[in-house]
């Protein structure tokens, strides 16, 4: 059994809302690599996610999956690495490693400490 792959989605989803990747980067590929090369240029890097007026945890098929609404997190590292379970070996696993200033809630789902992804 094949794991569940999670993607950037296109603002329409709700998923990602900023406008401007696909006319300034080209699409989530391009933006992808757009971070990978702020991270080699060791560029302080951060994210939110975007509530529309909404607080609290971000919930994702109905369960809170750590992530605050409204809330900024630096991004400590991009991790992009082959699929185990990819035979044909074109797919990879891209991750960003995210840190809440705050310290009180944390990523619940997969690739999350103590996971078997992990």
């Amino acid at each position: 059994m094949q794991p569940e792959k999670i993607f950037i989605k296109n603002e329409s989803t709700g998923v990602f809302p900023h406008k401007m990747i696909e006319a300034n980067y080209g699409g989530s590929e391009g933006f992808w690599a757009f971070l990978k090369e702020r991270r080699n240029d060791n560029c302080l890097l951060g994210c939110s996610i975007k509530g529309n007026g909404k607080e609290g945890e971000l919930m994702i098929e109905g369960k809170s999956c750590g992530l605050i609404l409204n809330h900024a997190y630096s991004i400590n590292d991009i991790i992009e690495f082959p699929d185990r379970y990819d035979k044909s070996k074109k797919n990879v696993i891209r991750l960003l490693r995210l840190r809440n200033p705050w310290g009180k809630s944390e990523w619940k789902f997969k690739w999350a400490d103590g996971s078997k992804e992990r």
